[in-house]
């Protein structure tokens, strides 16, 4: 059941992404760097971080159809703000003409359940592809 949120008398800060990313960056180059110089292939570690990317927001999109308040559901969609923020960047218009008109036509067809599912469907395909065909490893000169 979904019941619509006014997100905007949320005491919430929207920012807090932005502060995340200067804490983890160097933690996670830290990681890397440590992983790298200890044997681990830079192509193990991106396909490691990469899967936690996709599989991290699949898992909360698959609850936001199921919290009951605002304060979760802003929780659930501020999991996935990197992720988003990226894929925005790089397909944000395709993601735009294409993603409206069929979100459209899943909820005059189905719910928004049905649209979190697809999304989680993507991000499972997204990770399988990246772990089978990423590399680290130089590949045109």
């Amino acid at each position: 059941m979904c019941n619509p949120f006014i997100l905007a008398t949320l005491d919430c800060p929207c920012g807090k992404g932005d502060f995340k990313a200067l804490t983890d960056c160097p933690v996670l180059r830290w990681i890397a760097d440590t992983l790298v110089s200890r044997g681990s292939s830079v192509t193990t570690f991106r396909k490691i971080m990469q899967t936690i990317g996709f599989l991290g927001p699949a898992f909360f999109l698959t609850q936001l159809s199921h919290v009951d308040s605002p304060a979760m559901a802003v929780f659930c969609m501020a999991c996935n703000q990197g992720v988003l923020l990226g894929l925005s960047n790089t397909a944000g218009v395709l993601a735009g003409v294409f993603g409206t008109a069929a979100t459209g036509y899943i909820l005059q067809h189905g719910s928004w359940d049905d649209v979190f599912k697809i999304s989680v469907g993507l991000y499972l395909v997204g990770t399988f592809v990246w772990n089978i065909f990423s590399t680290g490893e130089k590949i045109l000169d």
